[in-house]
């Protein structure tokens, strides 16, 4: 009789295992508990509650405990979306992990595809982040000087114009100074197809509306040429910047006002599409 009891609870059992880790691996679709029918108790329901509660951003649950970033994460089994990371020690903070390009991996920093953001910010919103991870979004410069302090990073940036046409450059050498640097960008090694527009940029400290750190001399670049106040890490002005006006020239804006990049003349009536990121190597 035991035998017999044993085996039917094995049954009911399996079933409900089985759906529970469905739900866990496809916790994207997840919108209740009751789409699987399933009731969750203690630690089971706290994390199921949990993933309920960042569905927004789609939070994946990585394949590895606590990465320190998107290098850390596997192709084989983590997707492309937004994770939480551990750089260091603490709560971490949420990235967008790009898992496809060029091997995945990468850590992405800023992304241009719709105007939906609006990216005329202050210094403590370039600092801290702002935007949704899975469309237009500024990772948080406080957030790339951590990244950037872990171990040498390369970094990719990926453009599309509004002809469709696409190109690529990758840098050896990617690092964000600490904030009394003023956010200070380093730079370098560069290949790819765009042609190399950071070079300009390299060791220019960052600047917004509210605190003019380029050498334009008295003036500030985030505002100059019907700029938009976009943060950059500019000269005297730039070379490349994807913070400023998202349009495809249809406002009757000049170059120098849209997101572009300069050694692309393609790019000249704006990008469609852009994004930079990181990944450890």
């Amino acid at each position: 009789m035991a035998r017999t009891y044993l085996s039917v609870l094995v049954v009911l059992i399996t079933p409900i295992v089985l759906v529970a880790s469905d739900i866990i691996l496809n916790r994207e679709r997840v919108k209740s508990t009751s789409d699987s029918g399933v009731c969750f108790y203690g630690a089971t329901a706290e994390r199921v509650l949990n993933i309920l509660a960042n569905r927004d951003d789609r939070l994946f649950l990585p394949s590895v405990r606590k990465p320190k970033d998107c290098a850390d994460l596997d192709p084989k089994y983590d997707p492309s979306g937004v994770y939480r990371i551990y750089p260091t020690t603490g709560k971490g903070f949420k990235v967008f992990c790009d898992m496809t390009t060029d091997g995945g991996r990468w850590t992405v920093l800023i992304r241009r595809m719709d105007g939906s953001q609006n990216f005329n910010k202050k210094w403590i919103e370039y600092e801290n982040g702002f935007g949704d991870l899975n469309r237009e979004f500024w990772l948080g410069n406080k957030y790339l000087n951590i990244l950037t302090s872990i171990g040498k990073t390369e970094m990719r940036v990926d453009m599309k114009n509004f002809n469709g046409e696409k190109r690529y450059a990758k840098y050896s050498t990617f690092k964000v100074g600490y904030a009394a640097s003023k956010y200070k960008l380093t730079i370098g090694g560069f290949y790819g197809d765009a042609g190399d527009s950071l070079a300009y940029h390299n060791g220019r400290r960052f600047t917004t509306p509210d605190q003019d750190n380029d050498d334009l001399g008295g003036k500030n670049c985030a505002l100059e040429a019907n700029r938009v106040g976009g943060g950059w890490w500019y000269g005297g002005c730039d070379a490349a910047c994807f913070t400023l006006s998202y349009a495809n020239n249809y406002k009757g804006l000049t170059k120098e006002a849209l997101i572009q990049w300069e050694k692309w003349e393609s790019s000249a009536y704006s990008l469609k599409f852009a994004a930079m990121m990181i990944r450890r190597v």
